[in-house]
């Protein structure tokens, strides 16, 4: 999510055929609801199509060969048809942090750290931040945990 932009819901529905690395895309197709399950695209902007960073790309092409997942399983799900629980990769991040004696980054923080982090992979990578050269303030964020998100949707 962090180097692609994807709002949590687009993960969680992403299929493994969604990502296509030999045109280096990923093909943001659905989302998913907690309550309803998979969900159209709030709007025709939201169907779009994300550039894969040289920085995701390895890591994608490993989680892909590790879990053999293809075609319209899910490519980041508990199973190929059931997705995440978002608490599960939670609870997973704040044991980390308590083994390292750390503490955990603030939604806040983490929404404008992840977004400048986006908008700067996007310029190495020959685009545009989508906000423009101004700084990103976590005040211009919307949702705690969906910074980098806005980066494709600005």
């Amino acid at each position: 999510a962090t180097y692609a932009g994807l709002r949590l819901g687009e993960l969680q529905a992403l299929h493994a055929d969604d990502i296509d690395l030999a045109t280096g895309i990923i093909r943001v197709e659905r989302g998913w609801d907690a309550k309803e399950g998979v969900i159209e695209l709030k709007s025709k902007a939201a169907r779009r199509r994300v550039p894969i960073l040289a920085a995701l790309r390895d890591t994608l092409l490993d989680h892909l060969a590790r879990t053999g997942r293809s075609g319209a399983e899910l490519a980041f799900g508990r199973t190929a048809s059931q997705p995440f629980d978002p608490s599960t990769v939670q609870d997973r991040g704040d044991a980390a942090w308590r083994k390292a004696r750390l503490k955990r980054i603030t939604p806040e923080a983490e929404a404008a750290s992840l977004a400048d982090a986006y908008d700067a992979a996007q310029v190495e990578r020959g685009g545009e931040a989508a906000r423009g050269a101004e700084p990103v303030h976590h005040s211009r964020l919307t949702g705690a945990r969906t910074g980098a998100r806005n980066a494709q949707s600005a």
